[in-house]
């Protein structure tokens, strides 16, 4: 099951006022593209807070400004490994991500594509069908525990008609168990856990903050002597998913490899991007964060506050409406309190 997360929502961005006539807005009149560009940005499904300004902006965190739809392609092209989020119920996340995988196909990319939510005890047929449908119900989609799969259709429609290498990019539902409860040895066995250098601890600095970003993604709500595991869960997973992501490049033509994940696992602190850089230095890695707006985040630094780092923690954040104003954190209460009656 995925791991339930707080949901950002709306902000009111009042730092650098040049944003808000130049680079802000994702409107044609705002910021121009050369006439081939258009897409999901120009027509929300999701509708709250839409209408905060910092919607539509793709922020560059490095640079210090917003950067147009187009200028977000060319980084993709330039990537060997680019990582593409999402929050897992939102609906334009997806359209997103298939439209960037779009562009890709478009531009003569022929990428392979490793996915958080296939597991690898799951039946992805081969060769893969032409209908999204069909595979999902290969991969017997309903009762995964993911959101609907349509959610997801649009990008496996845009995956199987270019007939992309299509990989899984998470551990077995078995190995995650026994790594949860007995560690990483014995879930991904000696070998695998050494070859990932997982039997190795991280920095005590990187150590630290997947820690927090544990705890702060269970809403602070999880008994502190849970946390250790936890962590070492969530480390495992970003090292399986990024050699998933290595491994969709070497199944790709163009030599290029995509992964489609939580927007939590493509910060390039400690998660994916991480261990991409410790598995295969030589490739350059770009990842896209998908966030929706917060309404309780004044400026792009109280953005940063949530992953309790000074900026952003992708190569590229893309803000998007939210999808709703659910309390995530209340539900996750509920459901514990719930379980501690049972």
């Amino acid at each position: 099951m995925p791991a339930v997360l707080p949901r950002p929502a709306l902000a009111l961005i009042l730092l650098m006022g040049w944003l808000m006539t130049s680079s802000m807005a994702p409107s044609a009149q705002a910021n121009p593209f050369d006439g081939r560009l258009s897409g999901p940005w120009t027509d929300w499904q999701t509708e709250l807070d839409a209408d905060d300004p910092l919607v539509g902006t793709i922020w560059d965190p490095a640079a210090g400004h917003a950067i147009s739809p187009e200028a977000l392609v060319s980084r993709l092209l330039a990537a060997d490994l680019a990582l593409l989020g999402e929050v897992h119920d939102n609906p334009d996340h997806h359209r997103l991500q298939a439209w960037m995988l779009a562009q890709l196909v478009e531009r003569g990319r022929h990428p392979g594509l490793a996915v958080e939510m296939i597991r690898p005890d799951q039946t992805l047929p081969d060769p893969l069908p032409e209908s999204p449908d069909a595979l999902a119900q290969a991969l017997d989609w309903a009762n995964t525990g993911w959101p609907e799969f349509a959610l997801y259709r649009p990008l496996f429609a845009t995956a199987l008609e270019a007939r992309l290498p299509l990989l899984p990019a998470n551990l077995a539902a078995e190995q995650l168990r026994t790594t949860a409860r007995q560690g990483v040895v014995a879930g991904l066995g000696e070998a695998r856990a050494q070859n990932l250098g997982l039997t190795e601890p991280m920095p005590a600095d990187l150590a630290a903050h997947l820690a927090e970003a544990v705890r702060r993604g269970h809403c602070g709500l999880m008994p502190e002597k849970a946390i250790p595991a936890m962590a070492q869960t969530q480390r495992a997973r970003d090292a399986v998913m990024a050699e998933a992501l290595i491994a969709a490049r070497e199944h790709s033509p163009s030599r290029q490899g995509v992964l489609i994940a939580g927007t939590g696992h493509l910060r390039s602190d400690v998660a994916v991007p991480y261990h991409a850089r410790r598995f295969r230095p030589d490739l350059a890695t770009f990842s896209i964060g998908l966030l929706e707006v917060s309404p309780d985040k004044p400026t792009l630094e109280h953005y940063a506050e949530r992953f309790n780092t000074p900026t952003l923690p992708f190569d590229v954040v893309w803000f998007t409406p939210r999808l709703d104003d659910t309390d995530h954190c209340a539900e996750l209460r509920a459901h514990m309190k719930r379980k501690s009656t049972e």
